[in-house]
């Protein structure tokens, strides 16, 4: 955004938004669109005005956002399952076969569970 308002951003600028992206994607909250009030804070952060160009971020982020989710989801199922064979951890689901009979959960050999 600094390059299409035609200014450049030093050193100093540059280590911000570096730590401020880092920092802001560990504390985001997981909704859709979120990294654009991301965007406003760090422009601010660095004395860099929100313009028109913004607008543009706007319209071409809803795209991009499908793919950051997908990979986010992904990302998230690869490490839960993971830490699921490192720990050991199962489901309760995972310690028998069940089948689920007018919402209720049943035990092959005939218990319910609820």
């Amino acid at each position: 955004m600094a390059a299409t308002q035609g200014e450049s951003l030093d050193a100093a600028q540059y280590v911000i938004v570096m730590l401020l992206s880092t920092l802001a994607t560990i504390g985001a909250a997981p909704i859709p669109s979120s990294s654009l009030v991301l965007t406003v804070m760090i422009c601010e952060a660095i004395n860099l005005d929100v313009t028109g160009m913004f607008a543009v971020v706007i319209a071409i982020d809803w795209f991009l956002d499908r793919f950051r989710t997908a990979v986010n989801v992904c990302g998230d199922c690869y490490a839960a399952k993971v830490v699921a064979a490192m720990t050991g951890i199962k489901d309760s689901d995972d310690e028998y076969d069940a089948d689920v009979v007018d919402g209720v959960a049943v035990r092959r050999d005939g218990d319910e569970q609820a």
